[in-house]
Order: C-alpha cells, then structure tokens, then sequence
C-alpha cells in the first residue's frame, strides 16, 4: 500500500509520485558528472544464502511467541520460480491488526532485510533489491479512513509504534524460518508518514535496524496532521466556502518570490536555497486600478499567502506551530491548498485533516458530526489536539540507544515540502545535538536539507539520488557519508520523472547546517560548479511555539489499552 503522511489519509496520488521515487530517480537516468559520496564506497559482498525449506511450508509457521503477539500467515507461494530472481512471496496478518508483505529471494539472498514505505520506495540506483528480503508494502490499520480510530483505545497503540515494530518481529522470525539464520543486517528506507515510523523505530526500539533511512517524516504528526494542515484549508477558504487563492495565481506568486530571492546563493537556477531567509514583500504583485486582474494577486489573495507563510496562530499573534510553508514552495500548494488539477487539493486535505482531529487525535472521539468548520486556533485547541503526542508523535532525541549499539541514522527533509512542515524536522535533528551533543550525533547521524523539493520528490531541487547506498556502507564498513550527489530530472504530465531523461541538473547536497556555493564560473546545473558553502542554521525562533517542549526525552510514552482508556508511562 503507498500511503500519503497520513498513510492513506488522502492524497494518494501525490505519495504515489512521491514515495515511488524513494527521493531517488530511474535508474536510466544519467549520473552526475562526479559523486559526492567518500571514495565511492561501497557496502559489503555477502555472500548469497538460499533457501533451507519449501515457501510453502511457510503457511502453517508459527512465530506468534517469537513476535509476542498472534501472527499468521494468511498465503506463501513462489513468484518466478525459473528465474535466478524467484521470490517467496509471503502475506502476514499480526494481531489481527497490521498486514504486511515479505519478499523473500529464494536461491540469491545477501543476508539483509530493508523495510520500505510501500511499492518503490526502497527504490535505489545501483542496489539489486531482489537479492534483499524485503517488506513491500504495509497497513497499520487505518484501511483509508482514520475514523476507524474512533474509540479504539487499543488500535491507537498499535497504530502509536507497537504494530510497526510487531512487523518487524515478525518479519525478522518468518525470515529465520524459511533461511535457518536471521538478517545480518537490517535497513529501513522509506519517505513521509514510512520515514515517521522508521524514526519511531530508532526511539522506541533501537535493535530493531542496524541503519535507517528516513526522509521528510512528520515527527509531531499531532500538529502536522491537525493545527497545520487545517490553518492551510481553513486560511484559503472564503466565506462562501471556495477558494480564495487560486491555481492560475500560483506562478505569478512563485515568480514574485524567485526574482526577491533566487539569486541570494550566487545562482540565479529557479531554487530559493535558503528559505529562511527569504522574506518576500507581495506588495508588487497586488492588483492595482485597473490592472487586468489575470496578472496580479487581489488583496485578499496576498494576505492568504503571507498567513501560509506565517503559519498558524491565536488571535493575539501567538504561534500555534513553528512556522508556515516555506518560500519557493508555492506551485505546490495544490498539493493541499489550493484546487489544482492533478492532487485533491482542499477538499481531499479537509476530509482528512477532519478525520484526523476527530478520531485519530482525540481520546474520547468527537462527535461524528464535527467539522474543521469548528476549530478554532488557540491554546485550547492546541493543547487538546496533541494530547496524544506522547503516543503518537516521534520526538524523542535521546537516540543513545541506538547510537550505542552501532547503528546509524540518515534523515532529510524536503525544503518544499507543503504536506510536512520542514521545520518540525529541523527541530528535532537541533534536539538531537542539544540532547546529545554535536560531536556525539555526528559519529552516528547526518541531516539533509533539499531546496526546492516538494514532498518526498518533484519541485525543481536536485533530489538524493541513492540514500541506501552510502547508509549501507556507513553500517556495514564504517565509512561516514559527507557530501551527496543530488539530481533533478525533467517531470512529465503525471509529475513523474520520466524513464530514459538525462538529468538537467545535478549538485552536491551537504550535510546540515551546511549549503552549496556556486564558483561563479560555469553552468549553474552542473555540480562541477558547485563547493560546500557557509553553515546557514535555522532561526533560533524556532523554538517559540508551544509544541517545542515535545522534543525533549521523556515526552514519548509507553502505552497499554483497555476498552475505554489508556494507561502511559514515560519512556525515559
């Protein structure tokens, strides 16, 4: 199942796009010129394990007392049974709850397992994936409509963590049946609500993955999937209930933003590198008497505009999240704003974000009858819709654990991105060094940021060409990434990079809070001209914003259900 962030919340398409890609790009598609990774390195040759029994035999396995919980095998048959590639493809129930699907290479397995977000997700240049054991795809229950969550006291925990990592379990034993001997390595890779859960993973259960992956995940998914995607639907919606900026003004808005701050990098490419410090003034694109009101934004359009930068606030100007959507964003504000073509835009975002609020978000559930209509943005309201952030969020920095134990951990957030707010994610990343240290995080940790890229792919950024690769090498030969080659390939009608395209731009993607600086001599698409340029960290601001007390170690909590309530502790 491809999921958007809110794992089939809505959406769907653009998570199709987006998650497919695996913030990667066909395989087809022409490198660039030289790779930023450390001396091109590469992960170990294991060798090739078959097979110790039948696939078939896998139906009657029992591994419920390995995983701790009920776990069947709901069918196990050979797929490609004549060709080197052949697969047992395995379908699992656990708990009655979370269904997922093992690939298991029958006769070229190199000993690793790698956990996705769905179909492509673990998509990765250069990688033979069909020589992993792989999850391909996952349902943590939500089964397309998070009102089934209403109530639910039980299903809540299990969609909180513990139906991933009883996955994980079961995968881990199904594998050791079918091999006689488990992964030897064990990866995760996988972008928006996937890369939350792969996080989650590395708070909650630090030995379940020797290397993750995880790319624009919306850690406090409270906030993300309630106070911040109802400020963008609510903010752009009249009084007569359609919409007030629309699709056709978006270009006119992104141009206004480019021509203030493209260039601030030295390049003038289309990209808005640092967001942040990216204020733009609207007041030249407001209509003025007379002009032809296809050219320019009216008033009230531009006030949408500066409100989704600004982000969510009360009455009195208080921030309610840690900021709005960036700028250079804007043509992907139909993602989830604005009506647009190919996304559901508001409409589909609203339903969602309802659903959400009313059941997923709150414990009892709200009235089957309440409406994003009836939100309101103020305390209050923020504190009842992240009361469940202890359960459900994935803020912890305390990632001694996982650090300890080897592991090793690559996160990037899109800078682009209108479905996760970036700075949630940047936010936790600054924790992790508070909590941790710099020098600490750094022998386990690196952080990306992608200017210019939407949610989880598109835009008109380079993209991380191959994440797995350089995470593979780090876990399995020591050899900590730097640098990373980054591509962007021409789009077609369906937003999707197209098989067979030659790349139009590439460009070296430095570890935060470092950027890239263009020489000033050559062709500003080309990643010859481009060197590591100044540390640019986030704003300190930040922090003003009352979720900012959920990055803190003891926050996440550990939860058992009854039929009618929840009884927590404090994971710290």
């Amino acid at each position: 199942m491809i999921d958007r962030i809110r794992l089939g919340r809505g959406l769907g398409k653009l998570l199709c796009i987006a998650a497919c890609l695996g913030l990667s790009v066909p395989a087809n598609v022409a490198p660039p010129k030289r790779s930023a990774t450390p001396a091109d390195a590469q992960p170990l040759a294991l060798p090739a394990v078959p097979a110790a029994v039948d696939c078939a035999s896998l139906r009657s396995a029992d591994v419920s007392r390995s995983v701790g919980a009920k776990t069947v095998v709901a069918d196990a048959t050979i797929a490609d049974d004549q060709a080197p590639s052949a697969y047992c493809d395995v379908h699992v129930v656990v708990d009655d709850y979370a269904r997922f699907e093992l690939r298991l290479p029958a006769r070229i397995w190199t000993q690793r397992l790698l956990f996705g977000g769905g179909p492509g997700a673990q998509a990765a240049p250069g990688i033979d994936l069909s020589r992993f054991a792989t999850v391909s795809w996952e349902d943590l229950g939500r089964r397309q409509n998070e009102d089934v969550f209403a109530n639910d006291y039980r299903a809540h925990v299990n969609a909180g963590y513990r139906g991933m990592h009883l996955q994980v379990l079961a995968a881990k034993a199904l594998i050791a049946r079918y091999y006689g001997q488990g992964p030897r390595f064990s990866y995760w890779n996988a972008c928006s609500n996937p890369g939350r859960e792969g996080m989650i993973e590395a708070q909650r259960f630090p030995g379940d993955f020797d290397g993750i992956g995880a790319g624009c995940p919306p850690l406090n998914t409270t906030m993300n999937n309630g106070l911040f995607h109802a400020w963008g639907v609510r903010t752009n919606t009249g009084p007569d209930g359609a919409a007030i900026l629309t699709m056709d003004k978006l270009p006119i808005l992104h141009k206004a933003v480019l021509d203030q701050c493209d260039a601030a990098d030295g390049a003038k490419d289309g990209i808005v590198s640092d967001p942040f410090s990216c204020h733009p003034a609207l007041a030249a694109i407001e209509c003025r008497p007379g002009e032809n009101p296809a050219s320019c934004l009216t008033p009230a359009q531009v006030h949408v505009a500066e409100e989704l930068y600004r982000g969510a606030h009360d009455a009195a100007g208080h921030r309610l999240t840690p900021g709005g959507v960036m700028p250079g964003s804007e043509l992907a504000w139909t993602a989830t704003v604005v009506p647009g073509a190919r996304f559901g835009g508001p409409d589909e975002d609203r339903l969602a974000t309802e659903r959400a609020i009313r059941s997923h978000y709150s414990l009892p559930a709200l009235p089957a009858t309440w409406r994003l209509s009836d939100l309101r943005f103020d305390q209050a309201t923020f504190d009842a819709t992240t009361a469940l952030s202890p359960l459900h969020d994935g803020t912890n920095p305390d990632l001694s654990g996982f650090a300890k134990a080897g592991h090793k951990l690559m996160l990037f957030m899109s800078l682009g991105d209108t479905n996760v707010l970036p700075q949630q994610t940047i936010l936790y990343y600054l924790a992790l060094q508070r909590q941790m240290g710099p020098k600490a995080v750094d022998g386990f940790a690196r952080f990306y940021l992608l200017p210019g890229v939407y949610h989880c792919g598109g835009g008109d950024g380079p993209v991380i060409r191959n994440l797995l690769l350089p995470l593979m090498a780090w876990v399995e030969r020591g050899v900590a990434p730097g640098a990373l080659a980054g591509v962007h390939v021409p789009q077609g009608p369906d937003g999707r990079p197209q098989d067979g395209t030659v790349s139009d731009l590439t460009r070296p993607i430095f570890p935060y809070p470092y950027t890239a600086r263009y020489t000033g001599k050559g062709d500003v698409r080309d990643a010859a001209n481009w060197v590591k340029g100044p540390a640019r960290p986030a704003p300190a601001t930040l922090w003003d914003w009352p979720g900012a007390k959920f990055y803190t170690p003891g926050h996440m909590k550990w939860c058992s259900a009854t039929a009618t309530a929840l009884q927590c502790r404090s994971t710290q």
